[in-house]
Formats: C-alpha cells, structure tokens, sequence
C-alpha cells in the first residue's frame, strides 16, 4: 500500500513534465482506475453499514415481534379466565384426573372473574325493564326487573345501587294497583292535542307524587317520563303545561341517585322558564332551587353556595318568609354550610328552623323530619354521637309514622342508628 501511495505521488510530481498525450494516457491508465477503487471501497462500506443496519432492525423487529406474541398469549390467557366455557372445561378435566379440589377453584375463579360484569348486565336489565312499563304493563315488567334485580344483589351482594333497587322494585309489587299500577297513565294512547296533553299531564304529576311520596323513585322517573313524551308530542315542551313535569321528573332523578342526569335537566329547564316565565317566576325560583340541591350532593358547595345567597332574597320577597319554599331553601342553606365545615352556624340555623316549621306546617311535616333528621347529622359531626343518638331515637318513630317503615328515609336513619350506637360503644370501650 505504501509503495503504490509513492508511486501515486512520484506520478502528480512528474505531472507537469509530461506532454498533454502523456497526460491523456497517464490519467486514463492511472488516475481513473484509481479514483474507480477509491469509489469501489467507498460503496463497499456504506454497504456493510446498511447490511448492519438491517440486520440490527431484523433483530429488533424479530425482539417485537416476540414480545407482541407473549403479550398475545398473556392476553388470550387472561381472555380464556372470563370465558365461562374455559373454566368449565379445566374443571371437568380436573375432576376426571380426580382433582376435585382444583376443579372447585377454576369454577371459583371462573365466577369471581365474570360476575361483576354479569352484575352491571342485569342490573342495567332491571332498569330497562322499568322503562318499558307503557309497553308490558306494570305487573309484567316489575315481574322481569325483579327477576335482574334479585340476579344483580346475588351477584354482587355489597352493591348498594342493586340493593336499593330490588328494594324499590320489591315494594312496589307489594304495594296496591292504585298506588302503583294505574293503567291509564302507563298504557293510554298518547294525546296530540293541547288539552288532552294537559290532562294527562296533570293526573301523572298527581300520581308521580304518589310514588315520590313512597320511595318509588325509579317508577317516578319513568312516569315523569311519559308526561314529558306526552308535552313533546303536543308541542308544549317548551310552554308553562310540560314545566310542572320536567321539574318532577329531574326531582325523581335526583332522589334516585342520577344526579348528573337531574343536573342537565334542571339547567336546561331553568334558562327555558326564565326566558319564558322570567327568572323572579316561582316555578323559575324552585327549578334554581333543584338546581341548588343537585350540585349540593354532587359536591359543587361554593357554586351551590353562590346560587343560594343569590336566590334567598328573591324568594322570600317573592313568596313570603314563612312560605313552605323559602324554609325549604332556609334549610339547604343550613345543609350547605355544614358541607363548608362551619356545623355550630348550621346547627344554629336549622334549631330556629325548626322552631319556625313546626310553627307553620306542622310538627310531622316531612320537611320538619328532615330538618330534625339534619339537626342530628350536624350534632353529630360537631362529635356529639349521644346527643345525636337521642335526636334520632326520638324522631324515628314519627319518620316511620310520617314516611312507613320500607321508606328509604327511614331505612337510612335505622342504619345510621345502628352506627351510632357502635361509635357510641366503642369508645365507651375504650
């Protein structure tokens, strides 16, 4: 290599010496051959470069490509755990090798892993059996969303949405015709004519309370619901006939549990009554004051807290101090600032409320129980379990009197007793 570099170099010296034909043949004999292996060795190893390239990217692609197939298998094997044939299958072959123990525990297995979703799916079945009581009939469809409904509690026996809805669905098959069934709301044909519209509406709003009354939220939706399909069908969804029962039907979401659904409702009802009635109306104030109560429980506090300081006045020089509204909104009041943490000032409000109710509409007024019920949940929260056990132990009879004993109501005051009372015991206790 050396001795061809002198060579090379001795020849470009020599260069200038020669005549234009030596030139001519110098770099057509030399100089080209020369610059063609510079370029030959120059291609060669860009070449290995790429050859290493892609053999590095086959080994990287062959690395994903294993990966991929273990993550497949992971997955086809966790998939095979949720099929119940699968699980079927291992233990029929465990028990046939005389593995009843493993049998057992792939069948376990087998139910742990489908039933959760199994649950939601009848669940969800029982809801939607309650929706299509117009076309079944109450006695058959309370009959098929008791059948999911018992499914969902059997599958999930610590879920507490099926629980109170087996319950739900329970007392009403219990309850009379009159109070549940009412044929004509369920299954009449549906009016197109204003007045027959109205009227309608008017005897499922009577009939809606009824449910309300008696914890039947879920039916309560669902009729409310057909008193709304009723008001679109008439094309008076957006005039004051539909308001009562739009209001009644976000109301029964909300004490069903499906707040956010109550929320939309509520607000969008809300900018039509006050564009229609004006916002001072006091259908407008009590669709505001829904509002209030739904974010309340789904923990909007300061927005909840703006809108009520905004609303108490308007409601009190537009229906009066003492009307059953205003100490209605007196008590959310009350309820809001025990959720800002500020209980001595709530349980304040709520003994002059309590006072002032009794007053006006009655010792076992429903709204009076609940504020006494509240009275008891703020003491409580202030660390006084006894004085609040005695509130409730007093109350309880009333509640049961007042809302019967299959209330929810009243199912949760007993329950909050019973927590009372161990709270109570265990630091005696100690």
């Amino acid at each position: 290599m050396g001795e061809f570099f002198n060579f090379f170099v001795a020849i470009l010296s020599d260069w200038q010496k020669q005549t234009p034909a030596n030139q001519v043949a110098i770099a057509v004999t030399v100089l080209v051959p020369v610059i063609g292996w510079i370029w030959s060795s120059t291609r060669v190893t860009s070449y290995k470069r790429e050859r290493d390239g892609a053999k590095s990217e086959v080994a990287r692609l062959e690395g994903d490509r294993k990966a991929l197939q273990t993550k497949v298998a992971e997955a086809e094997a966790a998939e095979a755990l949720y099929n119940p044939q699968t699980m079927l299958d291992k233990a029929k072959r465990e028990r046939q090798q005389g593995n009843e123990e493993l049998a057992v525990n792939a069948l376990q297995v087998g139910f742990d892993n489908i039933s959760p979703g199994f649950a939601q799916l009848v669940q969800k079945l029982a809801e939607h059996s309650l929706s299509i009581i117009a076309e079944l009939g109450s006695e058959s469809a309370l009959e098929s969303a008791s059948r999911f409904a018992r499914l969902a509690v059997l599958l999930s026996p610590d879920d507490q949405h099926s629980q109170v809805l087996l319950e739900e669905i329970v007392f009403a098959q219990t309850d009379s015709v009159d109070d549940v069934g009412v044929s004509d709301l369920w299954n009449a044909p549906l009016p197109s004519d204003p007045q027959g519209a109205n009227k309608l509406i008017s005897a499922i709003l009577t009939h809606g309370q009824k449910l309300v009354e008696k914890g039947f939220y879920r039916l309560a939706v669902q009729l409310f619901g057909r008193g709304v399909l009723v008001a679109k069908r008439a094309h008076c969804y957006d005039e004051g006939t539909a308001f009562p029962v739009r209001l009644a039907e976000a109301r029964a979401l909300h004490l069903s549990g499906d707040h956010l659904s109550a929320l939309e409702k509520v607000q969008v009802l809300r900018a039509t009554r006050e564009r229609v009635q004006e916002a001072d109306h006091p259908g407008a104030l009590s669709t505001r004051f829904l509002e209030i109560q739904v974010l309340l429980y789904l923990g909007n506090i300061q927005e909840a807290w703006d809108l009520l300081q905004a609303l108490i006045p308007v409601h009190e020089r537009v229906k009066g101090v003492q009307h059953h509204d205003v100490l209605a909104t007196r008590h959310l009041e009350a309820e809001l600032l025990s959720e800002k943490g500020e209980h001595s000032q709530a349980l304040e409000k709520l003994r002059a409320l309590i006072s002032i109710s009794e007053s006006v509409m009655g010792a076992d007024h429903r709204e009076v129980l609940k504020t006494r019920f509240k009275e008891a949940l703020v003491m409580s929260r202030l660390g006084d379990a006894e004085g609040a056990l005695d509130k409730l132990q007093a109350l309880l009879p009333l509640k049961v009197k007042v809302f019967g004993a299959d209330h929810p109501d009243v199912v949760a005051a007993l329950e909050w007793e019973d927590e009372l009372m161990s709270e109570i015991a265990t630091v005696r206790a100690e």
